[in-house]
């Protein structure tokens, strides 16, 4: 008697951390061609820019890796920005604020979405 199995993968998340001068930080998820990074836009928010960072390091690592997209989640207000990683490097604003060198990208650059916004439209569509 033979016995056949089937391997169902699943993509498995990674972290991704870089050094900083204040020592190694933890900067996000890897989920496939994805980085994923949560945050409290008022600690996080560069104010003066009006834009989100990140260590040039983890930009450089997340092109290494492969990644395409990179997704910012704010937590207190709800908002996914979105922006493909050769707009943040090409259009990145590099600055050292005293936590190393950082690449920031307005948030006027980044598309936009509430969370739960498209599950929602889906589920709209199906009662109509």
């Amino acid at each position: 008697m033979v016995y056949s199995t089937v391997s169902q993968t699943r993509p498995t998340c990674q972290s991704l951390s870089v050094n900083t001068p204040a020592g190694r930080r933890w900067v996000g998820q890897i989920d496939g061609q994805v980085l994923k990074k949560r945050v409290a836009g008022s600690r996080h928010l560069m104010r003066t820019l009006d834009a989100w960072g990140f260590q040039v390091e983890a930009v450089e690592e997340a092109q290494r890796k492969g990644i395409k997209v990179v997704k910012v989640e704010d937590t207190e207000s709800g908002v996914i920005y979105r922006v493909s990683l050769d707009l943040l490097r090409q259009k990145g604003i590099q600055r050292d604020f005293g936590h190393g060198m950082q690449v920031f990208l307005p948030r006027r650059l980044w598309d936009r979405e509430a969370v739960g916004q498209h599950q929602l439209t889906l589920w709209v569509g199906g009662v109509q």
